[in-house]
């Protein structure tokens, strides 16, 4: 009679999306695979037949994972994995890491057993916590019975569109009947991605007293770009003159800077 040849453990990781760890599970009897259904297969297979080769051990479905944008500092939703083991073997000495400071592993039920049995199924969660802004990497490493299987972590540091002016305060010297020194105002997109149309005006209690002498931002702020304002003092009447600036876009919000300035 002829000796069946003995499958290897095989791991196989699957990946879950925006959901958290609740239990280790072991599937139904043939085994957990991308078919679903080698073992029915193998157990209609004619005893004279030889055996099909094991499966390729290593499978990560999908390979890698992108958790998109996110606030330096903020935390993502757990992204959960899945461990299979395929073979009708237990495989020994589970050890699940991550690497990447940006990555953390958050939950490990694979730690829970010294050996993960045929068939059977644990689970971890992954999160996203950016430390600083751009593209972030990192890997989750699954180690078992002489195995090393892996899957990509991807992420980006991302800081929302923001409008933001420079000085924020800014005193003029005048005349009356005359303009003052022209004073520059720089406005700037402080996010990472672009802004809309950007408007900027003059308000206040004088800002008739006021006026915008060039306007460089008239167009969309792309990424970390900037503009400039030129503004002067151009008053009628003596005394003390307040108004603002105002830069706003949509999106990007608004920012304002105070004037203030003395005619005599």
């Amino acid at each position: 009679m002829m000796a069946m040849l003995r499958s290897r453990p095989a791991l196989l990781l699957v990946a879950l999306a925006a959901s958290s760890c609740d239990d280790t599970t072991a599937p139904a009897d043939g085994g957990l695979d991308a078919g679903g259904a080698a073992g029915d297969a193998a157990a209609a297979a004619p005893d004279a037949a030889p055996e099909a080769p094991a499966r390729e051990p290593g499978s990560i479905v999908p390979s890698t994972h992108d958790f998109g944008p996110m606030q330096p500092g903020a935390e993502s939703d757990p992204f959960t994995f899945r461990v299979s083991n395929t073979g009708s073997e237990p495989v020994p000495g589970l050890a699940v890491s991550v690497t990447g400071q940006d990555f953390i592993l958050a939950v490990n039920q694979c730690a829970a057993s010294a050996s993960l049995a045929a068939g059977a199924t644990c689970a971890m969660d992954v999160r996203f916590r950016p430390l600083s802004r751009g593209l972030k990497t990192g890997s989750l490493i699954v180690v078992g019975g002489g195995e090393t299987i892996t899957a990509s972590l991807t992420g980006t540091g991302f800081v929302g569109v923001h409008v933001a002016i420079n000085p924020t305060f800014q005193m003029f010297d005048g005349r009356i009947g005359g303009q003052s020194a022209p004073v520059t105002f720089t406005i700037g997109n402080s996010g990472d991605g672009d802004t809309g149309p950007v408007t900027v005006s003059l308000g206040g209690a004088d800002a008739s007293s006021f006026k915008i002498l060039g306007n460089g931002c008239l167009a969309p702020l792309l990424g970390p770009a900037t503009c400039g304002v030129s503004v002067v003092l151009e008053a009628a009447t003596a005394g003390v003159k307040t108004a603002t600036l105002t830069a706003s876009s949509t999106p990007g919000g608004m920012a304002v800077a105070s004037l203030s300035g003395l005619v005599n």
